[in-house]
């Protein structure tokens, strides 16, 4: 069984081991299904991509082949296009939330209260 990519966010992202990981994944037809349905695509837009026909694709998530090598290396992009990006809005939304945090900590309630915050 191909073991699950997880992502640290708390530590920096090592493109290189990322990618080498994901050369070892095995596509079987549900991690192509998954990934084509994630991507939100039809089997039309990911044999687009593949370079293929959609019968292809779906014989491939029928499980009735397997991905040549052309195919897999298109797969392992597209993943991890997929984990790239996931990261990236999950740093993004991270960081959004400290900064709000911090925008919140920087006001002084009191003098909100006071008024003395006001405009002359």
């Amino acid at each position: 069984m191909a073991k699950k990519l997880e992502l640290n966010p708390n530590s920096s992202l090592d493109f290189a081991a990322f990618r080498a990981e994901t050369r070892f994944m095995e596509w079987t037809s549900e991690r192509i299904r998954e990934l084509r349905r994630r991507m939100g695509w039809s089997q039309s837009d990911l044999a687009r991509r593949l370079h293929c026909e959609s019968g292809t694709v779906a014989n491939l998530e029928k499980g009735q082949s397997k991905p040549e090598s052309s195919i897999t290396q298109i797969l392992e992009m597209l993943f991890n296009q997929a984990e790239l990006s996931a990261y990236e809005i999950s740093q993004n939304c991270q960081a959004e939330a400290a900064l709000r945090e911090r925008a919140l900590e920087s006001i002084d309630l009191r003098s909100l209260e006071s008024g003395s915050d006001k405009k002359d």
